[in-house]
């Protein structure tokens, strides 16, 4: 057994997790392949390739390849006011905390930007104000037309390009609908259409059917070292399964399924996005950066450090979801790593399993600290 192997196993026999699947490739060579563990502790089911994930927030990094797209096409492009596409947004206000305690409100200084969506600097959905008002809310039935426009009634929490921060349930959403706007098509057509048709990602989807959700794993909550069931037994459920198809956080798949889009954007496999967005998209943002790195295009770019802090490459870049879904790619090494793993409470991109699994394909690949 190799040290990834023996990591993931560990993680699992400790019940830290109940299962997880990871895939590791060097110069696009499978080096590790792996899918340990139950999907279903109760009925003893154990994971296995065809088992399904809920992707979280690595939803973003697909969202964003799809503007990509439509900007490499010139349907729009990233400098492009987004009320061009979502009018509500032509007039934005700011929130601001005055010295009475009372949230006081000035107008943004410029309009937001496509760009600034992708590289989480818009101020929407970003800080306290806007979240304690309720910007997250979503309601049975909602579409994505009523999300967008349920967003932009709410104040930015900082003038658009000033800040970098977080927009874990705003901002791509919106930019789903940009995509339906510039791409003439439901979002899910799109990205089926143009990504995972393209790329045979069969099990990638908004809306899983019932085979799928058969197949999904069951996302435990962990407490004094054991792994409950986050909800009824037998019952397909996620946090993010939304009405609408949520840009952010709501899209389900394999791991052999994202694998395909992670080669995608290591300049293998189907060449959907040209090195030149590839380039763009891992480009860190400049103006804001900070000492882990910076925002991409919809994906984190490290500052020579991965997650768990280790030396990867410069240029390095991946992202997480909350559920404990994980890749990155590090150009120098040429290494892509593609992790799953689902459950509640694991921390997101603070996943100490993340981490773990990175330190582990240090050890079993030899890389030398960039």
């Amino acid at each position: 057994m190799g040290a990834i192997r023996d990591r993931l196993n560990g993680y699992i026999k400790n019940g830290d997790i109940a299962c997880g699947s990871i895939l590791v490739r060097k110069r696009g060579e499978i080096v590790s392949e792996e899918y340990l563990g139950y999907a279903d502790v109760e009925k003893q089911t154990a994971v296995t390739k065809d088992s399904v994930f809920r992707l979280a927030s690595m939803t973003k990094p697909v969202t964003a390849a799809a503007i990509l797209i439509l900007a490499g096409e010139g349907k729009l492009a990233l400098t492009d006011p987004i009320s061009e596409y979502v009018p509500e947004f032509e007039s934005m206000a700011v929130a601001v905390s005055a010295e009475n305690g009372k949230v006081e409100t000035v107008p943004a200084n410029r309009p937001l930007t496509i760009e600034d969506l992708l590289r989480h600097r818009s101020g929407i959905g970003h800080g306290a104000i806007s979240l304690d008002l309720g910007v997250n809310r979503t309601e049975d039935g909602m579409t994505l037309i009523e999300r967008t426009k349920y967003i932009a009634s709410f104040p930015l929490d900082f003038q658009p390009g000033t800040e970098a921060g977080y927009s874990a349930h705003c901002a791509f959403d919106v930019l789903g609908r940009i995509i339906e706007v510039a791409g003439g098509m439901r979002m899910e057509d799109f990205l089926k259409e143009r990504l995972f048709d393209p790329l045979s990602m069969t099990d990638t989807t908004f809306f899983p059917n019932e085979d799928q959700k058969r197949r999904t794993v069951r996302l435990y909550s962990r407490a004094s070292g054991v792994l409950t069931d986050s909800y009824p037994a037998g019952k397909y459920a996620s946090p993010f399964a939304f009405s609408y198809p949520c840009g952010s956080a709501g899209l389900s798949g394999t791991l052999s399924d994202y694998d395909k889009f992670v080669q995608m954007l290591s300049g293998r496999s189907v060449r959907i996005l040209p090195d030149d967005a590839i380039r763009r998209m891992a480009s860190a943002d400049a103006t804001l950066p900070s000492p882990k790195g910076a925002w991409g295009l919809g994906v984190y770019v490290f500052n020579g450090k991965s997650i768990s802090g280790r030396g990867l490459s410069q240029g390095c870049f991946g992202w997480s979801g909350a559920l404990g879904t994980h890749f990155y790619i590090d150009p120098v090494n040429d290494v892509t790593v593609t992790l799953m793993v689902n459950r509640m409470d694991i921390g997101g991109s603070g996943s100490y399993v993340s981490f773990g699994m990175e330190e582990a394909v240090f050890e079993e690949l030899k890389l030398k600290e960039a």
